[in-house]
């Protein structure tokens, strides 16, 4: 009886050695087979998502110079990038009708800019009662902003002081600066009523 125990004992010492070594093997596989995957997936230039990109560190021609990384951070802040024309709109108030003293956001879209350029609109509105069109208000030096609803940049505000009725044109001059110089102007007319 205690020799058949000895044996059950050893076949379930047996039988759990090779279940530990089974999954040590599966395990050792499986984490073999993910290194070769990476390997080839990083052959082939995908990352995780089987998204592309370019393996920088394995081309030794794609190592900077100290001049080169001068340059490449000249042209991030638009030093030696020439600002071309700029593109501008007048985007709101949305409609074309609008009663006395409501609340209108009124905002330019500027397109075009270049690294390491900024802007900023000047708004003038020109009322016309009675045939006679004359300027009723301005608003000087509105700075640029980025927003992410809007493509390009936006200069804009929020008022209610549009008191009287008429027809309405609303003008804005757009400057575009690069290192403290006005490089580009711009502008743009937008008509409303006001009743």
């Amino acid at each position: 009886m205690e020799k058949e125990e000895k044996d059950l004992k050893k076949s379930k010492n047996k039988k759990i050695i090779i279940i530990v070594v089974i999954l040590l093997a599966l395990f050792l596989s499986i984490s073999l087979l993910s290194e070769i995957g990476d390997d080839e997936k990083n052959e082939r230039g995908e990352n995780d998502n089987g998204e592309m990109f370019e393996d920088l560190q394995d081309k030794d021609d794609d190592e900077l110079t100290p001049e080169e990384v001068i340059a490449r951070m000249d042209r991030e802040e638009g030093i030696g990038v020439e600002q071309g024309p700029v593109d501008v709109e007048i985007i709101g108030p949305e409609g074309e009708v609008f009663m006395p003293r409501q609340a209108r956001h009124y905002q330019a879209q500027v397109l075009g800019l270049e690294n390491g350029s900024r802007c900023s609109c000047d708004f003038e509105f020109y009322l016309n009662e009675n045939n006679e069109e004359y300027l009723y208000k301005e608003m000087k030096d509105r700075p640029c902003t980025r927003r992410t609803s809007v493509e390009g940049q936006v200069c804009g505000f929020t008022t209610t002081f549009i008191a009287k009725t008429g027809e309405l044109r609303v003008h804005v001059d757009v400057e575009v600066e690069k290192q403290d110089e006005i490089v580009q102007r711009a502008q743009a007319d937008r008509m409303y009523i006001v009743k």
